[in-house]
């Protein structure tokens, strides 16, 4: 299908990108555990994730250049905004395969925790959250979000916050 139809390859990365973009805009908090790879698609499906745990065993990567197709600029730009422009292309012209400790130093992951305890750890953090105040937590989800794709707008988020009750609360 992608070789006799010059759109399939659009269609295929529009219908990446909408799965993508419905899981960054759950707005409660989502956390990727990967034990184990994480390649291409599914490297996105944890990236689109506010928070990724990893065991010291997974491997990641971005396979294109060994498939010879690409991402799409969403996807790229997600990248570029996680790691920067000069590891987004050798991830991409390489194609190599990266061991957690070394995604965690570029940004891919938040933190690398042995496989024993990594569920415990997400379930903990998961907790934390949880405990803190909910609109905050939205949104700076929000905010994230909003910064990420340009957009500097957000004062109808600082209002939401401190006209909240959650805020009323706290100063109590």
């Amino acid at each position: 299908a992608f070789f006799d139809n010059p759109d399939a390859g659009l269609e295929y990365e529009a219908r990446l990108d909408q799965v993508m973009d419905r899981l960054a805009a759950v707005q409660k908090p989502t956390i990727s555990l990967i034990d184990g790879f994480a390649l291409g698609g599914g490297l996105l499906l944890a990236l689109s994730c506010d928070l990724r745990v990893a065991t010291p065993e997974s491997k990641l990567s971005v396979p294109c250049v060994r498939l010879g197709n690409c991402l799409s600029m969403a996807n790229y730009a997600k990248l570029i905004g996680l790691i920067g422009a000069a590891r987004t292309l050798d991830l991409v012209y390489t194609g190599r395969l990266i061991e957690a400790a070394e995604a965690q130093v570029m940004g891919l992951l938040n933190t690398v925790i042995p496989r024993a305890e990594i569920k415990a750890y997400v379930m903990d953090l998961a907790d934390t959250i949880s405990q803190s105040a909910p609109i905050t937590v939205r949104i700076t989800k929000e905010a994230v979000r909003r910064l990420s794709s340009g957009s500097t707008a957000g004062g109808d988020l600082i209002q939401a916050c401190y006209t909240s009750l959650d805020f009323q609360e706290g100063i109590a």
